[in-house]
């Protein structure tokens, strides 16, 4: 056996610096599509939109229901590709989407991300709040198309987030050990 078949190719990466690699290479596009065929996000984002969705649905006008889905495709498209880069933060984010989606049976943290996120558009002017009968509760005109987007990226962006924390503070089994089980 010769040396230089025995010998690796000095112009090669390292194998190691490959395999834990945090940064998938791939393009972001293939990314996407291979997460998509995985399906595992996509159902959790999708899992994570009832209440949010719902509520939303009851304040907006038409135009804003239009906002509505557009920034939630936008945001599911955003966050595939964000957890699409990284193994670790994937499986923190599946986490803590589980556990924010079984938030939704008792929605508190929706209800007040909602509310006061209508309170910051009313605040901005961005929303008109008709004026109280007695005792009544807040009653909004219907919610138009960009301040309907601001709404859902304001109340998607803080479930992320608390997803993201609640993924966080879970504690995730480390990728080499899922690699050997796997294999």
């Amino acid at each position: 056996m010769r040396e230089s078949e025995s010998s690796p190719n000095p112009y090669a990466a390292p194998q190691a610096t490959l395999l834990h690699s945090k940064i998938d290479p791939r393009a972001w596009h293939v990314r996407i599509v291979e997460e998509w065929k995985r399906g595992s996000w996509p159902l959790v984002f999708l899992l994570n939109l009832g209440v949010p969705v719902l509520l939303g649905f009851s304040l907006c006008s038409n135009a804003g229901f239009c906002g509505v889905v557009l920034t939630n495709f936008a945001l599911l498209m955003l966050t595939t590709w964000i957890v699409s880069s990284d193994h670790d933060l994937r499986q923190r984010y599946l986490t803590g989407g589980k556990v924010v989606g079984v938030m939704q049976l008792f929605p508190i943290v929706h209800f007040f991300l909602g509310m006061s996120s209508v309170a910051l558009l009313v605040r901005w002017g961005l929303v008109i709040q008709i004026p109280k009968i007695e005792d009544s509760p807040p009653v909004y005109a219907p919610i138009e198309f960009w301040p309907a987007c601001l709404l859902t990226l304001m109340v998607g962006g803080g479930l992320l987030i608390l997803a993201f924390l609640v993924g966080w503070m879970i504690p995730q089994r480390p990728r080499e050990i899922l690699e050997t089980t796997a294999s």
